[in-house]
């Protein structure tokens, strides 16, 4: 089944907290920065295949898109 919009939504969020999480937990650990950058794959990935009609309701505040943001 293809995620939705939504699906893919929660799997950002999800990616965030989790980043949020183990930098506040584990802030020199190397294991947990390349769990990290693993991560932002997921936020990017995700991003990149919203939908056009979301992506055009819900503009960035600083006009990236995620796909910039987690890929730089």
């Amino acid at each position: 089944m293809t995620p939705t919009d939504g699906d893919r939504v929660a799997h950002v969020v999800d990616a965030i907290e989790r980043i949020e999480r183990w930098t506040a937990e584990h802030p020199h650990d190397d294991i947990y920065r390349s769990a990290v950058m693993r991560q932002m794959e997921i936020i990017g990935e995700a991003a990149t295949h919203l939908s056009d009609s979301f992506k055009s309701t819900h503009p960035t505040t600083r006009g990236e898109t995620l796909p910039d943001f987690a890929f730089r």
